[in-house]
């Protein structure tokens, strides 16, 4: 399988952060939640920590992270966090 996590980062007013997708990738320049593909070797979360601070720069702790959503399509399994 391969594990693709989503992270959906909120302000503390509540509001949603988006990233701009790549413009080289398919759907690019499209508005988009945080996430990626965990790399071999990491668990979920350090691939969620790690997605979250490569594309906002926003360092957090495994702990911190709250699993919302676990789904498997196809060869994928996709968690999403909070």
């Amino acid at each position: 399988y391969h594990i693709v996590v989503f992270i959906w980062t909120f302000t503390y007013d509540g509001k949603l952060l988006l990233t701009k997708r790549d413009a080289c990738k398919p759907g690019g320049l499209l508005w988009e939640v945080t996430g990626g593909s965990v790399l071999h070797g990491e668990s979920s979360q350090e691939g969620a920590k790690r997605e979250l601070y490569e594309e906002t720069g926003i360092s957090c702790r495994v702990e911190q992270l709250q699993k919302l959503h676990n789904k498997v399509k196809g060869q994928g399994i996709y968690d999403h966090y909070l």
